[in-house]
């Protein structure tokens, strides 16, 4: 895929981890989670930027 989609759908899925990992410590009261949450949405939101990048360079 050249599109900007999969870069776009993990930066998504990035923030909704991030996000998900902010809930489980608050609401839930479990902070060891809150580690594992903000490291994959940490790596998926490098990925997804990547992406982005990377199909920008091929269209030129």
């Amino acid at each position: 895929m050249k599109t900007k989609a999969p870069g776009i759908i993990a930066i998504v899925i990035a923030l909704g981890l991030i996000a998900t990992g902010i809930f489980v410590k608050r609401q839930l009261d479990m902070p060891q989670y809150l580690i594992i949450f903000h490291i994959l949405g940490g790596l998926l939101l490098v990925t997804g930027i990547s992406l982005l990048f990377l199909g920008r360079q091929s269209k030129e």
